[in-house]
């Protein structure tokens, strides 16, 4: 079941919206669970980051869209973006806050389907996994969406998680053949980092997101594979960098 929310103050603009969702899922046997929002205040407040695609007007009467999407970031980087707009040149800002791609209205449905490939092709490759950990606190087990990052001291592993912190032993080398395929990347000897979590990068320092902020060192010899590792997890050969 695919999680959608709806944002948009044209109720047309939300009919046509849930019936393309509705014949894509016809077309491709996908179920989809589909809440409409008619006013941004109402879709920010009291957010729970339960979906995984936010269609978003970038018009709207209360608040910008752009501004909309910023406020949302803030509380879900994971959930896919898709701005819906009339004036397409708005749309080109989304890159500001990681928006998976942009439908010009009135909606086309040819057009719409090949977003919503680009939705399920980025949903599947971030499917979800566990990994079974024999940690200080005992035998846990760990989602992958939920390791912030890895870190390595000698022998000794600690997983940063957002359900806390637990330490292993192990060889980080290992762990990174067993979660690369899951978004994750070395910014350097020390930290193998989960992608998800990446909130900006200021020269060699990197901020993660998911809780309390923190900042890892990325090493001068990582720094470009894990810019390009980077670019390519987020759908896209251009990343905005401060």
């Amino acid at each position: 079941m695919i999680k959608v929310g709806i944002v948009d103050d044209e109720a047309g603009a939300i009919e046509e919206t849930v019936k393309c969702l509705n014949r894509y899922a016809e077309e491709k046997a996908v179920d989809f669970s589909v809440t409409c929002f008619k006013s941004s205040i109402d879709f920010l407040e009291n957010y729970p980051a339960k979906y995984d695609v936010v269609f978003l007007d970038i018009q709207m009467a209360d608040y910008n869209g752009l501004e909309v999407a910023k406020r949302l970031r803030k509380m879900d980087k994971a959930t896919i973006l898709i701005f819906i707009t009339n004036m397409a040149n708005f749309a080109v800002k989304g890159y500001e806050v990681d928006a998976l791609d942009f439908i010009v209205k009135p909606l086309e449905y040819f057009s719409f389907r090949i977003k919503m490939d680009r939705v399920i092709e980025r949903l599947q490759a971030e499917k979800d996994s566990e990994v079974l950990l024999t940690s200080d606190k005992g035998i846990v087990k760990l989602s992958t969406s939920a390791i912030k990052y890895v870190e390595v001291f000698k022998h000794t592993l600690v997983y940063h998680t957002t359900e806390g912190n637990f330490t292993a032993t192990g060889s980080l080398v290992h762990v990174e053949k067993a979660l690369r395929e899951k978004g994750f990347s070395r910014c350097n000897n020390c930290y193998l980092v989960n992608l998800r979590f990446v909130k900006r990068i200021e020269d060699y320092e990197l901020y993660l997101s998911g809780g309390k902020e923190e900042v890892l060192a990325i090493s001068q010899s990582k720094k470009k594979a894990f810019m390009k590792e980077l670019s390519e997890y987020i759908g896209r050969g251009k990343l905005h960098v401060l």
